[in-house]
């Protein structure tokens, strides 16, 4: 299967726009020639103005254009009609185990998939574990009982943005506030469990043993 990264890594400073957050909190601000990682979001605005500059080729008319796949650290875009096979393969990486594969889903219409995952960027501060997903509230390692989640959107950049907002509504919240935004998400938590919303479970095709599926899920 074609393998998708979910190495995303932006810090947000404020919150973004219509993320099921309710309030506008004082931004952090960094000080001058502070290092700020946008990965993330740059990666995913790369793949949405590629993807534009694709589309807006003349010399391939609408009916003639092949199916491809745009893949940049893993923020993903298909464009075009859905191959012959019947779609992409699409693997979501495993969020504990290097070079292994959580989750791989089947997509055969013109989606971007994107991942926020804590597997790569965390580390030990004053004796706890923290991480690079910040809560725009706290500014505070967000995401409590998550470690990665999986979103697809017709934009890239909606799908970067979406996958973090997610991940901020933690464990117990992410099902309510996947579905109360009619997202399409999957999910995988630090007890050994995932879930994905009603929608999503049509394109999986098959799940690492490592994770369990709760019965409250579906």
């Amino acid at each position: 299967p074609r393998r998708h990264s979910g190495a995303a890594h932006p810090r947000p400073v404020t919150p973004a726009p219509h993320c099921g957050f309710a309030a506008s909190p004082p931004p952090a601000a960094l000080p001058p020639r502070a290092p700020g990682d946008f990965g993330g979001t740059g990666k995913s605005l790369a793949v949405y103005w590629a993807a534009r500059r694709i589309r807006r080729q003349e010399r391939w008319p609408l009916e003639m254009r092949p199916p491809m796949l745009l893949n940049a650290g893993g923020d993903l875009q298909i464009i075009g009609p859905a191959i012959p096979a019947g779609g992409w393969q699409i693997g979501i990486e495993h969020p504990v185990t290097p070079d292994q594969l959580a989750m791989v889903l089947n997509l055969s219409v013109p989606l971007a998939v994107c991942t926020s995952s804590i597997r790569r960027h965390q580390w030990m501060h004053d004796g706890r574990p923290v991480h690079h997903l910040i809560h725009p509230f706290t500014h505070q390692p967000g995401g409590s009982g998550l470690l990665s989640v999986t979103v697809v959107h017709r934009a890239p950049t909606w799908a970067e943005i979406w996958s973090k907002a997610l991940f901020l509504h933690e464990r117990h919240g992410i099902a309510a506030a996947a579905a109360r935004h009619r997202l399409v998400a999957w999910w995988f938590s630090a007890d050994g469990r995932w879930g994905a919303t009603p929608e999503a479970f049509s394109s999986i095709r098959w799940v690492h043993p490592d994770f369990t599926l709760p019965r409250t899920t579906r």
